[in-house]
């Protein structure tokens, strides 16, 4: 019986006021719809309290203005995309098929409807928020740019690259593979996310030209 009533007590454990963390996740969840629906100006904590189900009053314990919410929603959108971008990035993987993945998945996410209209709001507000547009380049765009350069590291220090300056070479391989995909999006060139012919054809060409650059030199 102890047993069974300690088992109880756990699964009905209560959290101190702001450390639910299914709490804070239905909030940012509803955050995020208006955020992309509306924008960061034009949206209001009224809004993301009927989005997110939940009172004022309880935003408010997790969040202290719409500004922290949103920084903390862009923080974990970005922690989320590093991890997924990371996995084409593995310790060892041949330089051909970790950039072809890498790029690829690059390309659907900065390409994508959702992450266009991030990347425009944080333009729109950078002018009047620049410590936000920082904080988020830096755990975005940077962070992505630093998981590269660290594979390219890896890769020249065993021989399969040879990039003397890897964080460079990372910015070349980036704006060769996506750039001009996405200021097609962000200045509404294209109204829609390339197709996975169009992606491909981008990213192949920046590997291809990437590893006649930096590819192993012949002895």
């Amino acid at each position: 019986m102890a047993v069974a009533e300690t088992a109880g007590r756990a699964r009905v454990r209560k959290f101190q006021a702001g450390e639910d963390p299914r709490k804070r996740a239905q909030i940012l969840a509803g955050a995020y719809r208006v955020f992309l629906d509306m924008g960061f100006d034009a949206a209001s904590m009224n809004d993301i309290t009927r989005a997110a189900g939940v009172s004022k009053g309880t935003i408010y314990v997790y969040f202290k203005s719409k500004e922290e919410l949103f920084e903390a929603l862009l923080e974990q959108e970005s922690a989320r995309q590093l991890s997924d971008l990371a996995g084409a990035l593995e310790a060892g993987a041949e330089p051909a098929a970790a950039l072809g993945d890498f790029g690829r998945r690059l390309a659907r996410l900065t390409t994508s409807d959702e992450i266009v209209q991030v990347q425009r709001t944080i333009i729109a507000i950078a002018a009047r928020m620049p410590e936000l547009a920082q904080r988020y380049y830096r755990a975005g765009p940077l962070a992505i740019r630093t998981a590269l350069s660290a594979y390219l590291r890896e890769a020249t220090r065993r021989g399969a690259l040879d990039c003397p300056d890897p964080a460079r070479a990372a910015l070349h391989f980036i704006d060769m593979a996506i750039g001009a995909l996405v200021r097609e999006r962000q200045y509404a060139v294209a109204a829609k996310p390339p197709s996975a012919a169009a992606i491909a054809q981008a990213v192949d060409a920046a590997a291809g030209a990437f590893l006649a650059a930096y590819g192993p030199r012949k002895i």
